[in-house]
């Protein structure tokens, strides 16, 4: 089927990919590409969730790790850069809501497994292989 020559140039013209076009020609896929390459690590840490030694279905370990980078993100360039430390807190302040009758330490370790997650996805993949 033929498309009329200036509805393929209205198309062409469009940020919005019509039918049957690769979005990779959008110019916006560089940066969508971007973001799905750095959600590996997320989906490693959530997979092996169930293998650390607080019950299962307690903490969206997922949700804790999409929580670690908006502030990062946030503050990134600014003065008051959110630090490991900072961010930890806040992870661990976010796991005590989910899980209140759960031990701070348990919400420490949570926080702490979430972010380094994201830090050092290598060194954390072997860590956690063998658990």
């Amino acid at each position: 089927m033929d498309i009329p020559f200036n509805e393929a140039d209205d198309r062409a013209a469009s940020s919005t990919p019509g039918p049957g076009d690769l979005s990779v020609f959008d110019r916006t896929f560089p940066a969508r590409v971007a973001v799905l390459m750095r959600s590996r690590p997320i989906a490693e840490a959530a997979a092996s969730a169930a293998r650390q030694d607080w019950p299962d279905a307690t903490y969206d370990v997922a949700t804790f790790a999409l929580a670690a980078i908006d502030p990062v993100i946030a503050q990134q360039g600014f003065d008051d850069e959110a630090t490991y430390q900072v961010v930890i807190e806040g992870l661990a302040a976010l796991a005590h809501r989910a899980a209140p009758a759960r031990p701070a330490d348990e919400h420490l370790r949570v926080a702490k497994y979430a972010l380094d997650a994201l830090l050092k996805p290598a060194a954390w993949i072997r860590s956690t292989a063998s658990c």
